[in-house]
């Protein structure tokens, strides 16, 4: 089923600076695969503006991560995919008609495409994914929005039951769809869908830890002040 609504601190104390532990290591949050059911049109700068519209679903960090590549499970209305372009969000505080704070954004101009194996009928659904420069969130919820880039279908970001994926929370169906030309503005999707929905979508990156510099200098200014309240204390 596809979806269309026509005309319708990072704080450690002092002292102590961030650094990934590698690049591009792990995935950090993936809604799962498609379930093979419900779609919705995730799309950016389309020949047709009215139909622009992007998809957003929530993840929850324990810990800060460098973020460092995007990936999606697509499908479009020919099964061409000759558009290797996304366009992404993370945002925080996204409620019903309410866009929150944006965070991060970019575009990607040479994503790579591959197969999934999976099939809708004779269309396959395949997957966008792509470094991007990496930066670092905080432990918090956020929302991830992805949409392919100048498409020339339509084209739609899979739906998910949460089948292997990684990270929280798991399948609440907070996420939303934006699509001005339309006239929805961050609607919940369980509103278009009238049930839940989550998103076949994710985030790469690595856990960020103290660069071991920054602990011996931080070693180092404890020791001292250590010897300061010793000498006080005689």
């Amino acid at each position: 089923m596809f979806l269309r609504m026509r005309n319708a601190k990072l704080y450690f104390g002092a002292l102590v600076t961030l650094a990934s532990t590698s690049a591009f290591a792990q995935t950090v949050y993936y809604g799962g695969d498609w379930n093979g059911g419900n779609n919705l049109e995730a799309q950016y700068n389309y020949v047709s503006e009215s139909f622009n519209s992007v998809v957003y679903d929530d993840f929850t960090l324990t810990s800060p991560n460098s973020i460092d590549g995007i990936f999606g499970n697509f499908i479009d209305d020919t099964g061409t995919f000759s558009s290797h372009q996304l366009y992404w969000e993370i945002r925080s505080d996204i409620s019903a008609g309410n866009g929150g704070t944006l965070v991060h954004a970019g575009t990607i101009s040479s994503a790579t495409v591959t197969g999934t194996g999976i099939f809708n009928g004779n269309v396959p659904i395949n997957r966008y994914e792509s470094a991007v420069d990496p930066f670092v969130l905080s432990a918090g919820t956020y929302f991830l929005g992805i949409a392919v880039n100048h498409p020339p279908d339509q084209t739609f970001l899979c739906a998910t039951s949460g089948q292997n994926s990684v990270g929280i929370p798991f399948q609440n169906g907070n996420s939303f769809w934006n699509a001005p030309g339309l006239f929805e503005n961050f609607s919940p999707t369980s509103d278009l869908f009238g049930h839940p929905v989550d998103f076949s979508m994710g985030l790469k990156g690595s856990a960020v830890v103290p660069e071991p510099t920054s602990l011996v200098a931080l070693a180092f200014s404890l020791s001292v002040f250590a010897r300061r309240r010793a000498k006080v204390s005689k």
